[in-house]
């Protein structure tokens, strides 16, 4: 079309039909529905890194990858650079939608030009100054210009980018819309809460609601909410607005934003990701969508510069309404396909079933042993003989082992514990005597057992501790002393308060006849096996997926009769096995870790956590002897004012925590304590170690004051040790050394951000990491203390949580080493007994015994031998390429590692596969129902042309 004497002619009526689709279809749908849109942004407007004005079609990258263009003004503030013609005529053609000016500015792959904008003021003015002369000149030739629309992007936070977002925003109200009678509308990140997701949260919708015009009024008339992009480019596949993700934005949005002048995204465009490469998400219409579906797109791949078609005989596609988000899945090239839930356990390692967003999920939280025995010479499940004081556990329901690990299957009945002798305090004597019954005796275990040839074996015991205190089992082979566990293990020990756990005592000279003796000891055996060889195997679960590939048929040759024979069709000659999995960056390893709520299952629920022996009260203790005490005083704890009987060392004081920890209905852990008083909740355990703690904590009240304690060497002393606090009295995050005699120091600090200040009282993740003498303190991603030098280094100490002012609350505790890390990235798929291992991430540095990398520090990454990049979402990763099949086979995947999910497992055409979710009219319907009865002002779509066009026979 061009404008001839004032009025608008078809120049070349064909000329509509070489532009891309989605431009081509933008236009007819607009002609033809046009009395059913509202307003309509002009998407030509970017802001260049000065500041100025560019037109948006001409856009370029700069040396830094920032977006630039052709200005628009030119020097004399004239508007050189117009919308195009297509445009124009539709302005002028349907005056009666609100059309608006819409300024792009967003972030390049380098650095960021919303950054330096946000930065400088100055720019702030160009944008602003040249904004004003082109609405001038726009509105004066097409008066139906009624609002300017911002659209500022970029995926990250930085501190205080709300505030300098909102006075800009604020500018461009009192100095271009009001003077020029128009509205402001912004465009913002769809986000679930406050600062939530963090990286998006400049776009805080209640820092920009509360702004204010000259007037007094809400500066921004209306917002515009981006919940089109939910799944992405680079995301797992997965609708552009899934409803329960839609539900939470609409929830945040209702209680930070004006519903009724807030517009919700709607996309309408979906999106096809490749399964057999990890190819990206990339756009797809629905009209796209159709045509494929019907055949009218041909399978192929770009090989370089060079498209290479594929010659086959099916293309399978499969394909269904999803009941969730009402959006359409499709499957082209798919041979079978699994969720989660879809598979078994092959009993091999724990795998853990969960949900996430609507999926279902298997992962293995934490490793177990698998363990290898070869040429097992006696298996000693049973004592032969046990006499004194003996205790038993799980008697009831002992452990069974399969026989694929120890060649038949093999119980062991109960775990048992030879203490030492009971001695009560006699009055009439005034002296310790032992007990009367059995518990009088030290306690003795003892296994008589046979080799066939006597020789060099290795012992592995079957052993259960279940404390860090109760560790260590003393023996002795044919009359050799042994100590099984104690100092013999690592402090990273992965094992304890299992039920048990299979442990390499050594390597040994044995006779045809042997003696294994127990004698008084901490920690608890089951039993013992004697082997050539042994492998402990700590590894994830493993599951198993059913797969049935049928036989497809095709069109044959027609005969004479104008018959058509169906033949079978030929199968690939690859199939791909991807799974849709989230691996993640090595995490140090784990030690002990709680999450509380699994205590909600005891009868003594209140006071559970101050009885579990992992968190020892402050109290006093001693060992059974013959030597007489009388214990008294203010502090007497478990032992109250008697006479006890010791041995040579006495009664001692034991245990780091102190105060009442109690746990609510809710499983989560709280204590409250007043002003010169202080609670902790400390590991009963010191680590000589480097540790990193995480604690998910909550600190409230009228001057609340908490955090982690960290290296508390004097036991039963609650008031020694460094202190990592969040100090809302004060708004800071602290490092406090206390001497264990009233004395503090506060060592360093760092001011908070207005958006932790902001979080007082609501739950924060602390992360403390001490190593080599130094400190690192972390709230959520931000680094407030970095590499402090502790000037008070113990050999030893303890670690927890601490309140000293105020309540907390502590949902999740976990404390791990910083000497070792734990990758969590590698899996196996077995099938036709073939393994193919994938994920392992090539590195400098080695593994230990428990498969973790031997590697003490802050930086894991660091050992890399290339850079990997960790993605926080699920990846279709090809786990393996196999011969094509007809028919039914089995196929293991099991965890190698710790921490990894798979939500879906595929087996498609190597040559290419994948899966597109394309909203529709259902689609449609569905969120839009949800924003209706929130009372939104109405739906935003991305982009017209792009929808599935019955909708707008839905739309009044």
């Amino acid at each position: 079309m061009e404008k001839v004497n004032g009025q608008w002619v078809i120049k070349d009526p064909e000329a509509i039909h070489t532009w891309a689709d989605a431009r081509k279809d933008m236009f007819i749908m607009f002609e033809r529905y046009h009395e059913k849109i509202t307003a309509f942004g002009l998407h030509d407007f970017g802001v260049n890194p000065d500041g100025s004005i560019y037109d948006y079609t001409t856009e370029t990258r700069d040396e830094n990858n920032n977006r630039i263009g052709t200005k628009v003004l030119n020097e004399n503030g004239e508007v050189v650079r117009w919308v195009k013609n297509s445009l124009q005529y539709l302005m002028e053609t349907y005056p009666h939608i609100r059309y608006s000016i819409q300024l792009i500015n967003m972030q390049g792959d380098g650095e960021s030009k919303v950054d330096s904008f946000l930065d400088d003021v100055a720019k702030w003015d160009v944008c602003i100054s040249e904004t004003k002369k082109v609405a001038e000149q726009y509105i004066a030739r097409f008066p139906m210009i009624k609002d300017i629309e911002i659209d500022f992007e970029r995926a990250y936070h930085r501190e205080g980018d709300e505030i300098k977002f909102r006075d800009f925003l604020v500018r461009m109200k009192n100095e271009v819309c009001i003077p020029l009678g128009l509205g402001l509308r912004v465009n913002l990140y769809a986000m679930t809460g406050d600062f939530n997701p963090n990286y998006y949260s400049w776009h805080d919708y209640k820092t920009l609601a509360s702004a204010k015009d000259k007037n007094g009024n809400r500066a921004i008339d209306e917002f515009q909410v981006m919940t089109y992009d939910f799944s992405y480019a680079g995301s797992a596949p997965g609708p552009s607005t899934p409803i329960w993700w839609l539900e939470q934005v609409l929830e945040h949005v209702k209680n930070s934003l004006p519903v009724e002048a807030t517009w919700v995204g709607n996309a309408g465009y979906g999106r096809r990701w490749g399964l057999d490469n990890k190819q990206p998400g990339r756009t797809v219409t629905y009209k796209q969508l159709v045509m494929w579906q019907n055949g009218m797109y041909v399978h192929n791949h770009q090989d370089g510069n060079r498209w290479v078609w594929h010659k086959q005989d099916w293309l399978p596609f499969v394909g269904w309404h999803d009941e969730e988000s009402g959006y359409e899945i499709t499957y082209p090239h798919l041979y079978d396909r699994f969720d989660a839930s879809m598979s078994t356990d092959t009993g091999k390692g724990t795998v853990n079933r969960t949900t996430y967003g609507g999926k279902s999920i298997i992962t293995s939280y934490f490793k177990s042993q698998q363990p290898e025995f070869t040429g097992i010479q006696a298996i000693l499940n049973e004592p032969t003989e046990t006499s004194g004081n003996v205790s038993e556990i799980y008697k009831a329901n002992g452990v069974m082992i399969p026989a694929e690990y120890l060649g038949k299957d093999t119980t062991f009945p109960s775990a048992k514990r030879a203490n030492r002798a009971v001695y009560l305090y006699d009055s009439g004597s005034n002296s310790c005597v032992r007990a009367k019954d059995e518990t009088g005796t030290d306690g003795y275990i003892r296994f008589d057992f046979n080799v066939a040839q006597a020789g060099k074996y290795k012992l592995i015991a079957l052993v259960h501790f279940n404390t860090f205190v109760n560790n260590e089992i003393n023996a002795r082979l044919n009359g050799q002393a042994l100590v099984i566990g104690g100092d013999n293990l690592v402090e990273w020990w992965p094992f304890y308060v299992d039920k048990y756990a299979w442990l390499e005592v050594g390597e040994f000279d044995f006779l045809t006849e042997n003696v294994l003796e127990i004698l008084p000891s901490s920690g608890y055996i089951w039993g013992f096996v004697v082997c050539k060889d042994f492998k402990q195997n700590f590894l994830g679960g493993e599951v198993e997926f059913n797969a049935f590939i049928a036989p497809f048929m095709k069109r044959g040759e027609m005969d004479e009769q104008g018959n058509i024979e169906k033949v079978i069709a030929d199968l690939p000659e690859k199939f791909t096995l991807t799974g849709e999995i989230l691996r993640r960056p090595p995490r140090p390893a784990i030690i002990f870790e709680d999450t509380f709520n699994h205590y909600l299952n005891r009868a003594d629920v209140q006071e559970a956590i101050r009885e579990q022996g992992y968190y020892d009260v402050k109290s006093e203790a001693y060992y059974m002897g013959i030597q007489q005490a009388y214990n008294s005083g203010p502090n007497v704890g478990k032992l109250g004012n008697r006479n006890v009987c010791t041995d040579e060392k006495g009664v001692q004081t034991i245990g780091f925590s102190d105060g009442v920890w109690r746990l609510g209905a809710d499983g989560v852990v709280r204590a409250t304590v007043n002003v010169g008083y202080s609670n902790q909740l400390v590991l009963y355990k010191k680590f000589s170690c480097n540790i990193q703690v995480r604690a998910d904590i909550a600190v409230s009240g009228t001057y609340p004051y908490g955090g982690i304690r960290f290296l508390a060497s004097e036991e039963g002393n609650g008031n020694q040790g460094y202190i990592a606090v969040l100090d809302y009295s004060m708004n800071r995050v602290s490092i406090i050394y206390e001497d264990g005699n009233g004395g503090w120091e506060e060592l360093t600090y760092a001011w908070m951000s207005d958006q932790l200040v902001g979080l007082k009282g609501q739950t924060v993740t602390m992360t403390v990491s001490v190593w080599n003498g130094k400190v690192w303190v972390k709230i959520g991603d931000r680094l407030y203390i970095d590499g402090f030098d502790l000037p008070y280094k113990p050999d030893s100490g303890a670690y927890g949580v601490f309140v000293k002012s105020g309540s907390i609350t502590l949902s999740f505790l976990n404390i791990s080493t910083l000497d070792r890390y734990e990758p969590m990235e590698k899996l196996r798929v077995e099938m036709d007994g073939q393994e193919y291992v994938f994920g392992e991430v090539p590195r400098t540095v080695e593994y230990d015994e428990f498969g973790y990398l031997i590697y003490s520090g802050l930086d894991v990454e660091s050992t890399n031998v290339n850079k990997t990049e960790w993605k926080l979402d699920y990846i279709n990763e090809p786990l393996a390429v196999v011969p094509a099949w007809g028919g039914r086979k089995k196929i293991r995947v099991q965890m190698l590692d710790a921490g990894i999910w798979l939500s879906y497992f595929y087996i498609g055409d190597t040559e290419g596969y994948s899966v597109a979710w394309n909203s529709d009219l259902s689609g449609f319907i569905t969120t839009s129902h949800l924003i209706h009865r929130y009372g939104c002002r109405g739906v935003a779509m991305w982009t017209m042309g792009q929808e599935d066009p019955q909708i707008f026979t839905y739309i009044p």
